[in-house]
């Protein structure tokens, strides 16, 4: 457990001390690209003559597939091999409208925004990533086709640190740890303060805290609540309703020890 005063002390009561791991800081690295498509549109007339709707804009060196959509398709370099997370944006810089009238089994097919398809693939013992969409989009009564655009590729590596929690009391003042050997309620006496090198008499009570928790061993089950940085017990201070710790005055607490009995499958733990 631990303990804490103004001055100001703190007092821990903790018989074995943790280190939380949190997903840490992530490191990321940006890259663009730009690309330029020339559109095969069919004038009106031709859409007619054929068969109204029937039409299918397309681009040079668009991919299709069974749905006879175009579709753009790069693959990109990966610029960190052990990078975990990669996000993509699109950002139009030209469109070029298409009245729904002439094109609308086309229409019918489009997204109202840009669906990205991305992949990593393997090349010769290299990963890369591969990405794929339509560069066009129904939008009111109208199609909008992209004619050029920016593909934004964002890869982010994640490190596990070992570190306490940002918001940790352990951030300021002085800081002492005491030991309990088992459960129940424990006490720490004005001489025990006083055997920190403390002038416990010059201590406020109302600046007193015991922060901590069991040393017991986590949980197997990853879904259970195990506890988050350092937490606070609730104290009683007997004798210091003057203001002032004195001899004589103690600190009653409830503290976890280091085994706790948990039962599970018919049985204890």
């Amino acid at each position: 457990m631990n303990y804490k005063t103004n001055k100001r002390y703190n007092f821990m009561n903790i018989l074995i001390t943790l280190l939380l791991i949190f997903p840490g800081i992530s490191s990321a690295h940006i890259s663009s690209d730009t690309a330029e498509l020339q559109w095969d549109v069919k004038s009106s007339d031709q859409v007619y003559s054929l068969h109204p709707g029937a039409a299918y804009p397309t681009f040079d060196q668009a991919v299709h597939f069974d749905n006879q959509l175009p579709y753009f398709s790069k693959v990109y370099h990966i610029s960190d091999q052990n990078r975990d997370e990669i996000s993509l944006a699109i950002q139009p810089l030209k469109t070029k409208k298409l009245s729904e009238a002439s094109y609308h089994n086309f229409k019918k097919k489009l997204n109202r925004s840009i669906k990205i398809n991305k992949q990593i693939i393997n090349n010769n013992g290299v990963r890369k990533l591969r990405v794929r969409f339509v560069p066009a989009i129904r939008k009111a009564n109208q199609i909008n086709l992209l004619e050029s655009f920016s593909i934004n590729i964002k890869e982010e590596k994640r490190s596990s640190l070992k570190k306490q929690a940002s918001s940790t009391p352990l951030a300021s003042g002085n800081w002492y740890q005491f030991g309990v050997s088992k459960s129940g309620v424990h006490k720490i006496s004005y001489n025990q303060v006083s055997e920190t090198g403390i002038d416990a008499s010059s201590v406020k009570p109302s600046n007193l805290h015991v922060f901590g928790h069991g040393g017991h061993r986590y949980p197997l089950k990853n879904r259970e609540k195990i506890p988050k940085g350092l937490p606070q017990n609730h104290i009683a201070i007997r004798g210091g309703n003057d203001g002032s710790f004195d001899e004589g005055d103690y600190i009653l607490f409830y503290a976890q020890g280091p085994q706790k009995w948990k039962f599970q499958n018919n049985h204890y733990k």
